[in-house]
């Protein structure tokens, strides 16, 4: 992107009207600083996956520096929890630890840190503003942790119940899950829909597909490599045709 946008892929989203506060940037583990204060002044937000980002080796992103900036920082997954497990509780305690300074440099703030999973990141899917607290106006959507489970060996009043919940709150914990006033999770089940029977068609279908996925499997790989070889030989930085190699002329510009 550096190499095709001298100026900034982020400057030239800019000037051509696309960053503004219904845009979402998913990762933005390499946003320079000036790119963080364009964001942040156009209000755009930046989705942290930080999971993803860990399993894929694309880096760490500046959670702290952006938060600092004043960038819109919502939470995601990408499909990619480290337990291949959908728990955003487990990549809220991931964000808290990961993102936390050095020595006594502060971390995430706790409320910036909730606010980023429960009021950020459904403006970034509804782009309403009406998430995140429970009151009048408000949408409906409360999701209830079995308290009592977590906190068996806790002396009341010792422990702030937001950091119970960073230190052991998981999906097993969640109750009751209710959305824009709708029931979906009652005693810890899903309601209106058989979730092992939906489970086990889909396993079906997988399977019944097992002979074509590993033949795309083959075509994948090969692309992969061609494109890692392709990125590891620098000819992107060049414009150049490929077939030079990585130890060709225009691999070691």
């Amino acid at each position: 992107m550096d190499a095709t946008y001298r100026s900034g892929v982020v400057s030239f989203l800019d000037r051509i009207g696309l960053l503004s506060p219904r845009l979402t940037v998913a990762h933005g583990v390499w946003l320079k600083p000036d790119e963080l204060q364009v964001l942040a002044a156009r209000e755009v937000i930046i989705s942290l996956n930080t999971s993803s980002n860990l399993r894929l080796g694309s880096g760490i992103a500046p959670a702290r520096d952006m938060l600092a900036r004043g960038v819109p920082l919502a939470l995601g997954l990408d499909g990619l929890a480290l337990d291949d497990d959908g728990d955003a509780l487990r990549e809220m305690r991931l964000a808290d630890v990961l993102h936390r300074g050095p020595g006594f440099v502060k971390g995430i703030p706790r409320p910036a840190l909730f606010a980023a999973s429960m009021a950020v990141a459904p403006r970034a899917v509804t782009g309403l503003r009406n998430h995140g607290q429970l009151a009048p106006g408000m949408a409906a959507d409360i999701v209830t942790l079995d308290y009592p489970a977590m906190s068996a060996d806790v002396i009341e009043g010792m422990l702030d119940a937001s950091d119970l919940v960073l230190a052991r709150g998981t999906a097993q914990h969640v109750i009751a899950l209710m959305v824009a006033g709708r029931e979906v999770v009652k005693d810890g089940e899903v309601v209106g829909v058989d979730v092992p029977a939906m489970e086990a068609e889909l396993t079906a279908q997988i399977n019944a597909q097992k002979d074509t996925l590993v033949n795309q499997k083959r075509i994948v790989e090969t692309y992969q490599d061609a494109l890692r070889s392709y990125y590891l030989s620098r000819q992107h930085l060049c414009g150049c045709a490929g077939g030079t190699g990585a130890g060709g002329k225009h691999g070691a510009d």
